[in-house]
């Protein structure tokens, strides 16, 4: 997780929401679209927030062709834009290491909010297919191998079924 860790700090820097997802996403009463919840904004990759709001709190991992189209709007976007252009598939591999940062967090978010607060009803369905996305990114940077066994170990025959769905 360190190689993970110094990848992702060495990589160019925007100003990110960090909790970017649905639930902080309102409609407000004059029908215009709201971002809320913003104390842990902070400086990190661009792929930070876009990783955060495809893949977190997913009760269904994404398809591949899903998650690339996203990716290119959001290139694409940044070049309508006139922001600084990002090669697609640099972008690809950070956004792959993201998501293994990312989702690992969330993971651990997750299952605390579950074990020890109570709130079981709320985030233990996220984990589950949190850590398959891990693994797709992890298998697809092909990297980890220690960690994509514990994944498969943690989440059993059940892998083998959405993975190849997906």
């Amino acid at each position: 997780m360190n190689d993970v860790a110094a990848e992702l700090s060495a990589r160019p820097r925007v100003l990110c929401h960090r909790d970017y997802h649905s639930s902080n996403l309102i409609v407000d009463p004059r029908g215009r679209l709201r971002i809320i919840d913003y104390q842990d904004a902070r400086m990190g990759p661009a792929s930070y927030d876009l990783v955060s709001l495809l893949l977190d709190r997913c009760t269904e991992p994404p398809s591949l062709a899903e998650v690339r189209a996203h990716r290119l709007f959001f290139l694409e976007e940044r070049r309508r834009l006139g922001l600084e252009p990002i090669d697609p598939d640099e972008f690809a591999k950070e956004f792959r290491l993201m998501t293994v940062q990312r989702n690992l967090k969330a993971i651990g978010t997750f299952s605390y909010q579950t074990a020890v607060c109570g709130r079981g009803a709320t985030y233990a369905q996220f984990i589950q297919p949190m850590f398959l996305i891990v693994l797709r990114a992890a298998e697809w940077l092909g990297r980890f191998p220690a960690m994509q066994r514990a994944i498969r170990a943690r989440i059993g025959d059940e892998i083998k079924v959405k993975l190849v769905k997906s």
